[in-house]
């Protein structure tokens, strides 16, 4: 088992497991306008405190970026939402294998007040469109892309790949998966549910 290193110089910065399931596996943000006060703010707390990586329970850098047609999303117009934010590239085996397995789980719960979003280090946009075309079945969620890894690195301080986070409605932290995740495996659905029932019932309240 093990994680796929960035291609560039390996981060020091310290790295822990909330909670993970791992499968049988060997394993230039460009923005429009400037970025909101509360990320500037979010982000010099966190490397105050030494930490780029945000502990769960702390309110998760926003960020924007586009899509592989161009188009910019920020993390905060989900603001409400469960969200699952997936690092990954084309080149990662084991991110390889989760790509099927998380589309069986955003189809699962994408009715739901659930977002998925990943964000691919790829160098170009061409690699990622190549790569979701030949996947079976095809992709539904968001994809983002950070050539430059500028939220990938430097808000979030990730360079091995996969690493996923769930964030809640709140921006806040809930769960942190480092390394492959069988996504379709039902004790792995029934945390995600079990977190969305609890996250739509203080959102009825």
């Amino acid at each position: 088992m093990s994680l796929i290193k960035r291609r560039k110089k390996p981060s020091l910065h310290k790295r822990w497991l909330s909670f993970v399931i791992l499968p049988p596996l060997i394993a230039a943000c460009t923005s429009d306008g400037q970025i909101a006060k509360e990320v500037e703010l979010v982000e010099a707390t966190t490397l105050a405190r030494g930490e780029i990586h945000p502990e769960i329970g702390d309110l998760v850098p926003d960020f924007q970026l586009r899509d592989i047609e161009g188009r910019p999303f920020r993390l905060s117009d989900f603001s409400g939402q469960l969200v699952l934010l997936n690092f990954w590239a084309t080149w990662c085996p084991p991110c390889i294998y989760e790509k099927p397995r998380l589309e069986l789980l955003n189809r699962r719960f994408r009715t739901r007040n659930f977002q998925l979003i990943s964000i691919s280090v790829d160098d170009s946009s061409s690699e990622i469109r190549d790569f979701l075309d030949r996947l079976n079945p095809k992709p539904s969620s968001l994809i983002l892309h950070d050539p430059g890894r500028l939220v990938t690195e430097g808000f979030y301080g990730i360079s091995m790949f996969p690493e996923t986070y769930v964030i809640g409605p709140d921006r806040r932290l809930l769960k942190k998966f480092v390394g492959p995740v069988d996504w379709s495996n039902p004790i792995v659905a029934e945390e995600m549910e079990l977190l969305l029932a609890q996250k739509e019932s203080l959102g009825s309240d």
